[in-house]
């Protein structure tokens, strides 16, 4: 398998591989397993998810949070909000409750400047950055196993 991360996260024209439902939900659970194992996190596994206004948004969440889910992460849907939006609010664990609780990552469904047929997802860590290089590959060598989640 080719590379999947770029500079900024997994792009492609939507519906086209890697952004097909069944991989976007792989991507959602390894992603998840990934990050839960480098936090040492057991439960309460929060995910922010927010996303621009393309079409294909909808469908890419909906598949990523059902990877995420399946992973035993809880997905809070943060609608439509510009990327340095979720950044923030995954920094800085704002969920909506009156108390901070730590979040897993945020995501970004986007493909910034590219054009509306393209679509992306963008991991940040818990602290709001960009994931490190070697989380990111990580990802991408569990995501090359076969049949993997099963229960996907």
């Amino acid at each position: 398998m080719e590379r999947l991360f770029g500079t900024d996260g997994i792009r492609s024209i939507a519906g086209q591989f890697p952004l097909i439902p069944e991989f976007i939900k792989k991507i959602g659970y390894v992603s998840t397993t990934v990050l839960s194992e480098k936090s040492r996190q057991k439960s309460g596994k929060m995910v922010f998810i927010g996303r621009d206004t393309r079409a294909s948004g909808e469908e890419i969440f909906t598949s990523l949070a059902e990877g995420i889910n399946a992973a035993g992460g809880k997905v809070i849907d943060l609608g439509i909000i510009p990327t340095p939006g979720i950044a923030y609010l995954t920094r800085h664990r704002f969920s909506g409750v009156s108390e901070k609780k730590k979040v897993l990552a945020g995501v970004v469904i986007s493909a910034s400047h590219n054009p509306w047929e393209f679509n992306g997802i963008k991991f940040f860590s818990s602290q709001g950055q960009k994931l490190p290089d070697e989380i990111e590959r990580e990802i991408e060598n569990k995501l090359q196993i076969a049949n993997y989640p099963s229960r996907c």
